[in-house]
């Protein structure tokens, strides 16, 4: 067999994405191989995109109606498997892949489209060439309703622009000024942030009068929680602050309920600033076990105080360690892990 780089110089290959825009880390992706991004549902390119109609009748038509000219197709996300599948039915020949990549099949049991998945599942299990899970926990949520596909993990890659300054920053948990708390993301009810909002008013209450919380990212001025005088949220801003905030965090908190890896604490863990996550978000995998809350309010408010009440020095040498972890998550890394990924699963 020829070598990655030379394997699929010659292949045409489709990313199928979701939403106004793939998401960056899966930009990284498909540039790595080549690939046209064409939306699941309108197949609109990127760029040109009309954003989701939420209709099964577009993914059927876009999924059969897309270019029989493409030897590999990957789907971004559950939904957009749904066009995926489609197109192997007019295209056997062509290598389908799941690039498994959002929280679905990670909260699927819980979720009225189960039964579309227990019915789909034995179709995907057959067409699907290769399936690449972005953390232990999705690929094995995966495997509960597609079967006997091979897979290999990839994580998304932090961005350049980021890495480059977050990893510059002296790992630090500082507490002079009062303790800082950060978390970043939309206000989606899968990122939990209301449990974390909760979980900071009783310490405040019961141990500290000083914690604030800072949450980063859209809408969350228009959440109830934001009126709260501890909780601040800017919503997006531009890298240099978004830096200076984790270099000014105590402590970086991912609270999802339903993540399948989660970029944001990654970027936590690589800023060196002790990152504390709950058993629903992917990059557990990463962390000591210590520092993983349960869904609850109350386990993820022990778990903060417990991470709190160590040391100065502790807690920094905690960031250092998870830091590591993490370090090589760079685009070029992960775009060549990809790359090989793909490569792994094509058939002539």
């Amino acid at each position: 067999m020829p070598p990655s780089s030379d394997l699929l110089s010659s292949q045409q290959v489709c990313l199928l994405y979701q939403g106004d825009d793939p998401h960056p880390a899966h930009v990284t992706f498909g540039t790595a191989v080549d690939a046209d991004f064409v939306h699941f549902e309108t197949g609109d390119e990127r760029g040109e995109c009309r954003g989701n109609t939420h209709s099964e009748f577009d993914r059927l038509r876009t999924g059969l109606s897309l270019s029989r000219s493409y030897d590999v197709v990957i789907a971004e996300g559950s939904a957009p498997l749904q066009t995926l599948l489609a197109y192997g039915l007019i295209n056997p020949d062509a290598t389908l892949v799941f690039l498994a990549a959002d929280e679905t099949f990670y909260e699927l049991d819980g979720r009225p489209t189960r039964y579309l998945w227990r019915a789909l599942g034995p179709v995907a299990s057959r067409l699907l060439d290769g399936v690449i899970p972005i953390s232990d926990d999705v690929d094995a949520s995966v495997r509960r309703y597609i079967d006997g596909v091979p897979s290999q993990k990839v994580y998304p890659p932090i961005v350049d622009a980021k890495h480059e300054q977050l990893r510059a920053l002296t790992p630090s948990s500082r507490t002079s000024e009062g303790i800082h708390l950060l978390t970043v993301g939309t206000a989606k009810p899968a990122n939990n942030y209301p449990m974390l909002c909760d979980a900071v008013s009783v310490l405040r209450d019961r141990w500290r009068d000083d914690i604030s919380l800072t949450i980063l990212g859209p809408d969350h001025p228009d959440e109830p929680y934001s009126t709260r005088p501890e909780i601040e949220t800017p919503g997006y801003v531009d890298i240099e602050t978004f830096v200076d905030f984790f270099d000014r965090a105590t402590l970086y908190v991912q609270p999802s309920s339903g993540d399948a890896f989660s970029v944001a604490a990654a970027e936590g863990m690589l800023s060196g600033t002790p990152t504390v996550v709950t058993t629903g978000v992917g990059a557990r995998e990463l962390v000591n076990d210590s520092v993983v809350a349960e869904l609850t309010a109350e386990s993820l408010t022990e778990t903060l105080r417990k991470t709190l009440e160590r040391p100065g020095a502790e807690r920094v040498e905690l960031g250092k360690g998870q830091r590591k972890k993490v370090i090589n998550i760079t685009e070029d890394t992960q775009a060549a892990e990809f790359r090989d990924a793909i490569t792994s699963f094509h058939h002539d």
